[in-house]
């Protein structure tokens, strides 16, 4: 697990998936590192559905405070988003002839 974090930024996800630890003993080692300040959260990234906020982890030698968390996407740009892919979906089946 220090290896990886040496080598740069990680998720616990990817901690997980290259260590092969159960994701609750990652959890309570990253928990307890981070409370201790031994690492930060270096950035915030999107998860692959783009749905919510992933903290990406670094070693914290020198006590840095951690990448401030985003702020949630509002509830109105969630809905102006869906209902945009809503209407790209029906206009593709409308030109492909098969309209809903």
């Amino acid at each position: 697990m220090l290896e990886l974090l040496m080598q740069g930024e990680v998720t616990k996800t990817e901690i997980i998936e290259q260590t092969g630890l159960h994701h609750a003993t990652v959890g309570a080692y990253v928990r307890h590192m981070h409370r201790r300040r031994l690492l930060r959260v270096a950035e915030w990234r999107r998860d692959r559905r783009g749905y919510t906020w992933v903290p990406h982890y670094t070693l914290n030698p020198d006590g840095i405070n951690d990448a401030p968390r985003p702020q949630p996407t509002p509830g109105s740009e969630r809905s102006a988003a869906y209902r945009a892919r809503r209407k790209a979906i029906r206009l593709n089946q409308m030109l492909a002839g098969r309209a809903a």
